[in-house]
């Protein structure tokens, strides 16, 4: 094993690595983002679906 082939298989590592970092940052940024934007509405979602709004009392009640 030559010293080329040790860079060229860190450099792939490297690759790998960069791109593993960089989908756990893009998918973390959207959760955040979803959180905080999108958080309200899909809990009204939620809350719609099974009937447990928190603004409007439940028809049965």
């Amino acid at each position: 094993m030559t010293a080329s082939d040790f860079w060229e298989i860190a450099g792939a590592v490297g690759n790998v690595a960069a791109i593993a970092i960089g989908a756990t940052a893009a998918i973390v940024g959207l959760w955040i983002f979803v959180a905080s934007y999108g958080g309200t509405a899909a809990q009204n979602a939620s809350d719609e679906s099974t009937g447990h709004n928190r603004e409007h009392a439940p028809i049965d009640q």
